[in-house]
């Protein structure tokens, strides 16, 4: 299967479109995105493409020229954006990456950005607490493992390697929100929606795991995911 990279007009698109479902099939409207380094680094480049494809007066969002703005955008009007530790440590690491003698790979403008939503996760992930206790740390742990394992058989390089432990922090993270609640001033709100944002397809199979294995499946079944590519034919 061969992949490439989506218009940011696409990505913005499905952000929309899970926020609308969302919306339209939850009381409670409130769904988070756990953002892989991958797919920051997939806006990037999209911003850029559109940059090349679109004369600058005839860009109606700034947001599809601008990854900085595309995310605040995102994580303010659509989907709250989560970017765990593991994460922003590891976009970070990219900041010394150039993509040709002058460019860099990461503007220190989308740098700071991932920063901000960093630190806004952090404070998000002080206040949620389990629903119940049926499904403790140590089960998570446990059932992402087995995930991890299952999910990397159908890719030679990752069954050899296995998932990262960045890998395994956002499926586990994922796995925890999507059976948390938020504990608020005003009372208890609940998380309806848990998306996986990444490019990466063995981290996407661990999340389609979580959705059809019967053993994961009813623990699990409101983690999903949004990849920053799409599949085109040979």
């Amino acid at each position: 299967m061969k992949l490439r990279l989506k218009r940011i007009e696409d990505i913005l698109r499905d952000f929309e479109y899970l926020s609308s479902k969302n919306r339209e099939n939850s009381d409670v409207f409130f769904p988070v995105a756990v953002v892989d380094t991958g797919a920051v680094i997939d806006i990037v480049r999209a911003t850029r493409e559109y940059g090349k494809r679109v004369k600058k007066g005839d860009s109606v969002y700034g947001v599809y020229r601008n990854p900085s703005q595309f995310l605040e955008h995102v994580d303010q009007e659509l989907v709250n954006l989560i970017v765990l530790p593991v994460v922003n440590a590891e976009i970070d690491s990219h900041k010394e990456v150039m993509i040709n003698s002058h460019t860099p790979e990461l503007s220190e403008k989308t740098l700071q950005r991932v920063k901000m939503l960093a630190q806004k996760s952090f404070d998000f992930m002080r206040k949620a607490s389990f629903i119940d206790k049926a499904v403790g740390d140590g089960d998570i742990g446990y059932d992402v493992h087995n995930i991890s394992q299952e999910a990397c058989r159908d890719h030679p390089k990752k069954d050899h390697e296995g998932y990262s432990r960045v890998d395994k922090e956002i499926l586990a993270y994922a796995a925890f929100l999507s059976r948390a609640y938020l504990q608020e001033v005003d009372g208890r709100r609940q998380i309806t929606r848990v998306i996986v944002l990444s490019p990466d397809q063995h981290l996407i199979s661990g999340v389609e795991l979580m959705q059809t294995d019967p053993e994961f499946s009813k623990k699990y079944k409101d983690v999903g995911y949004l990849s920053t590519r799409r599949e085109v034919r040979r």
